[in-house]
């Protein structure tokens, strides 16, 4: 008999049949569509002796179970969460918080991610101790990230192939870095055409005496110091550069820690030795001075002069780097044939292409058509492009290869592998397809949430907020931006991200920053002149890190206001009290400072103390009133608000001005 001809007969729905069935002790299962006819009897008279196995079980109603149920101990949560994630470590169901975050105005989707002010609000619904958890920063991260790959080379039994070494150029700005890096490049590439490439990849290769030698760039600026701990983290040789005419300068000494905590070989380029003023020995000396003894000093640095405009001294650097290479091949061994690793060490999004990675290939080999995993972006590399542009089908151990094909553009420093499950791999891009945003972005864009909660704090302090949406080229670029923006962070006031996104500036974009509040500022990224005229907000764009910090100081400095702040303008000697009646008097006093003047605040002093300030109702001169009085002049004042002037008294004359207050940091 079918299973819904019976419920028919019960007179029961049959979705309530078929939940009774696994407890009739029949041996039925809840997904049954027949039963013999004996079985159906024998539930017949089951409904007729026992009908309370028949009614449907209630439905626990866990939202409410857990609206009433409060948190027990402390939840940690980081500076920013998805919704999701927040819901589990409350252990609270999603749509259950997502309706709280909406009682208090604030729209998010389960993947939208919040920030620790807005989660802290929401967790003391619930009863929850929300506090902060110590985050790693950038720089611990990805020495973290390093030492895993290093262990995970370190792993592959048949390293037994020496690998061309990766060397990291870095120096302070202007020291010349960029200019010798063009040098190298444009001497020693056949195809001399794509030499702009370089910069675009921030990786390239070239090849001295037989032997091939990986380059990457890093920015000298100080807001970079990210990326060159990055670039430290891959490279097996540095090459600190010192501008022979301006010495060692405060990224260089940066440099050199990063050089010292990584514990790599170096080698200091001595720039710019054919300009007036150049001096190599004072560079030397320089170093001496810090424990870095030259080689040509009795010490262990080796120091190479050069000069990129003219070419002198290259093949020597590049010689200086054969060397090292030679001395440290034990520690250059890798296996073609073995497990990929790779690091991204740029990425962004391109309007034609869209997510693209730059790696560098420590160990294994990645092919065209491989799935990769690069921390939670997965891809399959539709395209492999060497650092000239050309398009090849495998990338080896120390060749930077920009990657295109991820279903989102990953983090600069993730570890990009190739995963044993290929069935795994294409279930995680498909999740990505259907919900995930750029994985890369720190913060998803939460601009309702900040103009909600704007100004406010766990703790209850109200701190002035000056809200921005970032766009940038890179992720290396966004990460740099939102590094320094961290010395901003006032009591009184703070800038905060409200939104970020790789890419031009767009009329979405300014919708979004009108909505919430928010400058929106990009860095070398294109915004149309009407999308600037239109909007409603400031918006603009910028090729140079330091002119963006600067205005957003200057905002930050218009939030917090002016100070009222006196200014002394001249001081008076009271020669002669005519008269005195309570608070008000009229003397006689000789300026002996500056000028008295007759809108003046006056302080009255007497033996270097203060005792009050006093109006002055009036100021003459020959018996005539006048607006000031000029330095050794005797005047007349009538005085009021203050009792017992005596003779001797100095009167300090000073105005009010209103004074921008200024930012340290």
């Amino acid at each position: 008999m079918n299973v819904t001809e019976l419920a028919r007969r019960l007179r029961i729905p049959v979705q309530d049949l078929r939940q009774a069935l696994p407890r009739l002790g029949f041996g039925i299962g809840s997904k049954a569509h027949k039963v013999s006819d004996v079985v159906a009897q024998g539930i017949i008279k089951k409904h007729k002796d026992e009908p309370a196995l028949f009614e449907p079980e209630k439905e626990v109603d866990e939202i409410a179970i857990a609206e009433k149920t409060q948190v027990t101990g402390p939840v940690e949560i980081p500076s920013r969460l998805s919704v999701r994630e927040f819901a589990a470590r409350l252990g609270k169901p999603a749509p259950l918080v997502i309706s709280h975050l909406m009682k208090n105005g604030i729209l998010a989707t389960l993947n939208e991610e919040i920030d620790f002010d807005t989660a802290a609000i929401v967790g003391s619904d619930f009863g929850a101790n929300v506090t902060r958890q110590k985050e790693q920063t950038t720089s611990e991260r990805e020495s973290n990230l390093a030492e895993r790959v290093v262990k995970m080379i370190a792993d592959d039994t048949g390293k037994t192939f020496t690998r061309p070494p990766v060397v990291v150029v870095m120096g302070h700005v202007d020291h010349g870095k960029t200019s010798l890096l063009d040098t190298i490049r444009t001497t020693k590439v056949a195809d001399k055409e794509h030499g702009g490439i370089t910069q675009h990849i921030g990786a390239y290769q070239v090849i001295h005496e037989g032997k091939l030698i990986t380059f990457i760039d890093t920015p000298g600026h100080e807001a970079f110091t990210a990326m060159r701990s990055r670039g430290a983290n891959v490279a097996d040789i540095a090459i600190v550069v010192i501008a022979a005419d301006d010495g060692i300068k405060p990224q260089t000494r940066e440099v050199l820690n990063i050089v010292e905590r990584t514990k790599i070989p170096f080698i200091v380029a001595i720039t710019k030795i054919d300009k007036d003023g150049a001096s190599e020995e004072k560079v030397k000396t320089d170093l001496a001075a810090i424990n870095l003894q030259p080689e040509d000093w009795g010490g262990k640095v080796m120091t190479v002069g050069v000069s990129a405009k003219a070419g002198t001294g290259i093949p020597d650097l590049l010689a200086a780097i054969n060397l090292v290479a030679d001395v440290e091949q034990a520690k250059l061994l890798s296996n073609p044939k073995g497990k990929l690793v790779a690091t991204v060490i740029e990425s962004h999004v391109d309007q034609g292409e869209g997510p693209v990675a730059t790696v560098l290939i420590q160990n294994g080999t990645l092919h065209q058509g491989d799935f990769v995993v690069a921390g939670p972006v997965v891809g399959k590399t539709r395209n492999l492009k060497n650092w000239n542009g050309q398009i090849v089908s495998e990338a080896g151990p120390s060749m930077p290869v920009v990657i295109l094909g991820l279903k989102a553009a990953p983090s600069v420093g993730d570890i990009l592998e190739s995963p044993d499950d290929e069935k795994a791999a294409r279930k995680m891009m498909k999740q990505q397809e259907s919900g995930l945003r750029l994985m890369q972005m720190k913060a998803r864009e939460s601009a309702k949430t900040a103009s909600v909660i704007a100004g406010k704090t766990a703790e209850g302090i109200t701190v002035t907020k000056l809200p921005i949406f970032l766009k940038a080229d890179k992720v290396g670029s966004m990460e740099a931006i939102i590094e320094s923006l961290k010395i901003f962070s006032f009591p009184e006031v703070r800038p905060e991200v409200v939104g970020q996104g790789l890419g031009d500036i767009t009329e979405a974009d300014v919708l979004r920053g009108e909505q919430a509040g928010a400058w929106v500022l990009g860095f070398n990224v294109n915004v149309g002149p009407k999308l600037v005229s239109n909007a409603n907000t400031k918006v603009k764009s910028y090729t140079i890190i330091y002119e963006l910090l600067d205005d957003i100081k200057v905002g930050l400095e218009e939030k917090v206001g002016s100070d009222i702040v006196e200014e002394p303008v001249g001081q008076a000697r009271v020669l002669k009290v005519f008269r005195s009646e309570g608070k008000t008097a009229i003397a006689g006093a000789k300026v002996t400072e500056g000028v008295a003047k007759a809108k003046a605040i006056v302080h009255v002093f007497r033996g270097g103390k203060p005792l009050g300030s006093v109006k002055l109702e009036q100021l003459q001169q020959n018996k005539q009133n006048v607006g000031e009085v000029g330095l050794n002049l005797e005047c007349g004042l009538k005085l009021s608000g203050f009792a017992g002037i005596t003779e001797g008294d100095t009167l300090v004359f000073v105005e009010e001005k209103l004074v921008k207050r200024k930012l340290e940091g």
